[in-house]
């Protein structure tokens, strides 16, 4: 509509309102204001009743006063999908006292005037921008400013507090800035405030204590928002509902919020609080929602909360709280009822549950879970998981007939599931994973015909999977990893038709995987891995077409994989490994387009890869390794365009490689392809592999010359082209690989010297190029500072540190050969005679007919009194039979007394150490004799003659914790377990290092040195290579290398130095053995080049799981709290395990950190 329209159409309707002896003035400016807004919209079909042929007072939305001045009074004008801009005209209506343009697409600013008698202006959910105009502090009877969810920006005006008659504010979900004014205080009528989802700086202001009729104050989510909760808040006697949630506020809950008395709802989730909570919270006796979520609250709960009897949902989750739960909890019924005639909807946030709710997750309660809790007769959802309860859980919680959610995950929960959980007719989800429940899983479970999640793994539980389980039909995710649980499964089963997740794994299940297992038509996770299902792959998994991950691993299924497999549209995950399935990969898989990870390794598949394996295209993990494939590997796989992981090692492929595989820059992970039969070169395209970082060609009959090209694979980290046919020089270039750690060249034709450039590589830490063919002098390798000998042996032309031939001038050579032949012939003779009188002495020796004279006894304090002769009868003459193990200078059997009494016999080599048994013998006890603690094995007796030197020991049946670990059955070892055996070792190494009135230095700490009695307690032994100090030494220095491989310090396997020090990295390297379940001289790290302790860094901390065995991480994955507490532990591991011994931490400093971290 044009200017000049309006123009006319206002004077003829100024000539019609004067006829009719209206004030034409007013009438004109409004007809004017109200087209000029309608003007400004870009689509007025919402306004269609604004016609110029009737008057404005009946169009639609518009409301005049009743005195016939057409007084415009009101403009209602919601939810109409207006587009456009406010005109500033409005400002004429002069008498317009409620505009109200809410949840329509208006733009551009608040015009600067807006008419003077407004007392409403709601302005809702709209696109409007700009800063709030001063103007509105002009508006001197506004009573409602409501301006929420637009894009506004700026601050708030000040000057608002000079609308004295001000009672809603509300100008939340926009982007103001700056701080809240402390003017906003000087409004006395002000009832609501609502400032939430912006972004104010500074503080709370505490004069907003003086709007004493305040009943609701929402100052929320604005991380900007800083500060204390000022203690003025608790003058605000009317106050209802307090909103103080997901800022930055920090300082300790005001104990004067307590004064609040109608306080319905105290939101203060999401903040950096600490201190307690004050007791006196209890006076809120109207208090329906306390939300203290995630915060730093501790101490216990204070019991007189209970007076808050009215309490419907309490929050104390994600804290440190601590203590025991209060048993006046119970008093608290959890009901929902309207207090004084106000709802509890009322203070219900969006997408909160409506029912009973305590929260107490992730906080460090302890003790028992209070019977009383039965009481809570109206309480739907109570969620206690991530705490340190113990016992049993309470019988009484049975009586919760309103109850939809139950949640006990990750404490230290003992004793039996109680049966009386079987009465819960609305329960939907019960989790009590993680804890250490024994016994049976109840029949009376069967009752629970709502229940959708159950997850019991994680625990003890043994015995079969009831039989009537198919009668919880409403069973959608069902989970009993981790258990002990056996049999077959119940038939029953096949009626829980809706269940969409299945795990069973780790467990002793047995017999024939059931046909009904994937006819489960909502079923796409299954995970049966780890028990000992046998028989053959139930051709019924042509049913299961709604499959996402399968999971059957390390069974003993034997046959092929049914073609049917194909079928199967969505599957993403197929692992099948370590089993005994046999024949060809079924070429159908190429239809699971959707597959991401195919992991069939271990078993026995013969055959080629079929072709069509490169139909993959989502496929990014490939692990066939250890089956019997041969044949080449197809070009086809170069199509499987996201893969990142192919192994394919251990197999009996031949041919080359195929170009078409080294060219997928996808590959960022690894390529394995060691121990086939591959012939032919390297291609020269491996240069695509940018992103690789690891390549494994290792133990084929590859030829050719090592590509100089590879230097582009820059992420590099591990590179092993060992054992081939490998021929020509190193590549200089080799030396761009910045990132490699590990570099195995050995057993190849390799020729020429080894170039400098490899010198430059910063982070190479294992290096091998023996058996070669390699001449000149080895360069000097800075991150090479330990290598040996080794790994340069059989090469007849290298020389120089570290082999033992240094590089000579041809000038010095005929004069050093003439000087070593006259040394030869001079000295010879002269040693031969010594050799020779040597020898006879000791013939001589040993022959003398002499009586075994028992020695004085080296221990000041026998326990145990034996003879010789006792030993030779209680071991069967120290039989191989009774060996439990042996070392360097002796070995150990087990002896039965005739008393019936179990030990252990120590008994040193007598031809060791040029026959010095007496020697090491007398060492150990010494030490022995000053020691006593009981994490360390106890010595009960000596015997020694001129025969025999013996330790008579206490005796562990749990053997070793080596044994254990990597020989016996890992699963024995529970978290807690490790928990337990390192702060054991750690309690040893404390008394040894800072409690013995001579400081110990072990120098020898490894896992077969520490011994485990019936309990899992675990016991130092084996003090052959230990040293005392003395008072004023701090290390020592030994002539010659002394420890383990792997287990012992950087500075003791350089340069012999013994310290404390040097016992806590063995320390860290032991504990890092029980997390990983690895050795230190594992191949996988002398592969990569790396010792264990940098290898388990890679992983730390984002993907420390991935370094965890698969055993334990599957004990405290998604456990939050043992997660928590290994991620600790492997911290201070790996702080032991630091190159420079002053970082390490002291033994005291891992019994007080490691105590701590059990604590929570």
């Amino acid at each position: 509509m044009s200017r000049e329209l309006v123009v006319v159409i206002v004077g003829f309707w100024v000539a019609r309102l004067v006829a009719a002896g209206v004030d034409h003035s007013g009438a004109e400016l409004s007809l004017a204001a109200l087209l000029d807004f309608k003007n400004g919209l870009a689509d007025a079909a919402a306004l269609a009743s604004w016609r110029t042929n009737a008057s404005y007072c009946t169009w639609a939305g518009v409301t005049c006063d009743h005195s016939g001045h057409h007084r415009v009074l009101g403009l209602s004008l919601s939810r109409l999908l207006l587009q456009g801009s406010i005109s500033p005209a409005l400002s004429n209506l002069t008498f317009l006292r409620y505009l109200d343009l809410s949840h329509n697409l208006l733009t551009g600013e608040i015009p600067i005037h807006l008419p003077p008698r407004l007392r409403v202006l709601i302005l809702t959910q709209n696109h409007l921008h700009g800063p709030l105009p001063t103007s509105l502090a002009s508006l001197p009877i506004l009573e409602e400013l409501t301006l929420d969810q637009n894009w506004l920006h700026g601050s708030l005006p000040p000057q608002l507090s000079n609308c004295s008659q001000l009672q809603e504010l509300n100008v939340a979900q926009n982007n103001l800035t700056g701080t809240i004014p402390p003017t906003l205080g000087d409004l006395p009528k002000l009832g609501n405030i609502l400032l939430w989802f912006n972004s104010f700086t500074g503080t709370l202001p505490p004069s907003l204590a003086n709007c004493s009729l305040l009943s609701q104050m929402e100052i929320a989510i604005i991380p900007t928002l800083g500060g204390p909760i000022p203690p003025e808040y608790g003058q605000l006697q009317q106050l209802l509902i307090l909103h103080l949630y997901s800022n930055n506020l920090s300082g300790i809950l005001p104990p004067a919020l307590s004064n609040c008395t109608q306080l319905r709802d105290l939101s203060l989730f999401s903040n950096r609080l600490s201190g307690d909570l004050p007791g006196s919270f209890g006076k809120l006796k109207v208090l329906q929602v306390l939300n203290l979520h995630n915060n730093s609250l501790s101490a216990p709960i204070p019991s007189r909360l209970s007076n808050c009897t009215h309490m419907v949902f309490m929050d104390l989750s994600f804290n440190s709280f601590s203590g025991q739960i209060p048993q006046e909890i119970g008093t608290i019924s959890f009901t929902a009822a309207d207090i004084d005639g106000i709802p509890y909807a009322n203070f219900i946030q969006s997408g909160s549950p409506t029912g009973g709710h305590l929260n107490l997750r992730n906080n460090t309660f302890s003790g028992e879970i209070p019977k009383t809790l039965g009481n809570c007769s109206n309480l739907s959802y109570l969620y206690l998981h991530f705490n340190n309860l113990q016992g049993s859980i309470p019988q009484e919680i049975g009586e919760l007939n309103k109850l939809l959610e139950l949640y006990m995950t990750a404490n230290q929960l003992t004793g039996s599931l109680p049966s009386s959980l079987g009465k819960l007719p609305q329960l939907q989800r019960f989790l009590a994973n993680a804890n250490h429940l024994h016994g049976s899983i109840p029949e009376s479970y069967a009752n629970l015909t709502k229940l959708s999640e159950l997850d019991l793994g994680g625990n003890q539980l043994e015995g079969a999977i009831p039989n009537n389980i198919g009668l919880l039909a409403a069973m959608r995710h069902l989970v009993l990893i981790h258990n002990n649980l056996s049999g077959t499964l119940p038939p029953s089963l096949s009626n829980c038709t809706q269940i969409q997740k299945l795990h069973l794994n780790y467990n002793a299940f047995f017999g024939l995987l059931p046909p009904f297992i994937a006819n489960f038509p909502h079923l796409n996770d299954l995970n049966l891995s780890a028990n000992q299902f046998s028989g053959h792959l139930p051709i019924s998994f042509m049913n299961a077409t709604a499959l996402v991950s399968i999971s059957i691993a390390q069974n003993h299924l034997q046959g092929p994989i049914p073609s049917i497999f194909g079928l199967l549209s969505s599957l993403q995950l197929l692992d099948l490994h370590e089993n005994r399935l046999q024949g060809s990969i079924p070429s159908e898989l190429s239809r699971c387009t959707a597959l991401f990870e195919l992991d069939l390794h271990s078993n026995y598949f013969q055959g080629p890869l079929p072709k069509d394996l490169g139909h993959l295209s989502s496929m990014r993990r490939l692990k066939l390794r250890q089956n019997v494939l041969q044949g080449n590997i197809p070009d086809s796989l170069g199509n499987c365009h996201k893969l990142e992981d192919v192994d394919l090692s251990h197999n009996n492929f031949t041919g080359s490689i195929p170009v078409s595989l080294v060219t997928l820059p996808s590959l960022a992970l690894s390529l394995q392809m060691s121990h086939n039969f591959l012939t032919g070169a390297i291609p020269n395209e491996i240069r695509n592999l940018q992103l690789i970082q690891s390549i494994d060609l290792s133990f084929n009959r590859l030829s050719g010359a090592i590509p100089s090209s590879i230097s582009e694979c820059t992420s590099l980290q591990a590179l092993s082209l060992s054992h081939n046919s490998l021929n020509g020089s190193i590549p200089g270039t080799l030396g761009k690989l910045q990132n490699l750690v590990s570099l195995d060249i050995s057993a190849n034709n390799l020729a020429g010297q080894i170039p400098d450039q490899l010198s430059a590589i910063p982070k190479l830490h294992y290096f091998n190029v023996s058996h070669n063919h390699l001449t000149g002098p080895i360069p000097t390798m800075p991150s090479l500072q330990n290598l040996t000998a080794a790994s340069f042996a059989d090469n007849a032309g290298l020389c120089g540190p570290p082999l033992a031939l240094p590089c000579l001038r041809a000038s010095d050579f005929q004069s050093k050969f003439r000087r070593a032949a006259l040394i030869i012939g001079t000295v010879g003779p002269v040693l031969i005679i010594v050799c020779l009188l040597l020898w006879f002495n000791h013939k001589w020796q040993r022959g003398k007919a002499e009586r075994c004279l028992l020695l004085q006894d080296p221990l000041e304090h026998v326990l145990l009194h034996v003879t010789a002769e006792e030993l030779e009868v209680a071991t069967s003459g120290f039989n191989e039979e009774s060996l439990l193990g042996s070392g360097a200078t002796s070995k150990v059997y087990k002896a039965v007394l005739k008393t019936g009494r179990e030990v252990a016999v120590k008994k040193f080599n007598q031809d060791v150490g040029g026959g010095d048994a007496e020697g090491f013998f007398r060492k150990e006890c010494e030490i022995l004799s000053k020691i006593r603690h009981r994490n360390l094995v106890a010595v009960l007796s000596t015997c020694c003659n001129l025969e025999m030197k013996t330790l008579v020991l206490e005796y562990m049946p749990n053997g070793s914790l080596e044994k254990l670990l990597f020989e016996g059955n890992s699963f024995e070892l529970e978290w807690n377990k490790i928990l337990n055996i390192a702060l054991d070792i750690g309690k040893a190494l404390l008394y040894l290092h800072h409690e013995c009135p001579e400081p110990v230095i072990h120098c020898d700490l490894k896992p077969s040195n520490v011994l485990l009695d019936k309990a899992y307690t675990a016991h130092v032994s084996d003090f052959g290579l230990a040293k005392i100090l003395s008072p004023n030494a701090s290390s020592y220095t030994a002539s010659i290398f002394r420890g383990s491989i792997g287990y012992i310090a950087p500075e003791c396997a350089e340069r012999c130095v013994y310290s404390k020090k040097g016992d806590m990295y063995s320390y860290g390297v032991v504990v890092l053995c029980l997390i990983t379940q690895k050795q230190p001289t594992n191949e996988l790290f002398s592969e990569m080049g790396v010792d264990m302790p940098t290898w388990v860094r890679g992983f730390f901390p984002e993907r420390f799981l991935y370094a965890v065995s698969p055993a334990l991480r599957s004990q405290v994955e998604g456990a939050e709290n043992n997660e928590k507490q290994m991620l600790q532990m492997m911290k201070m591991a790996l702080l032991c395990t630091s190159k420079t011994p002053s970082q390490r931490p002291t033994a005291r400093n891992v019994v007080q950190g490691l105590t701590q971290i059990m604590r929570h």
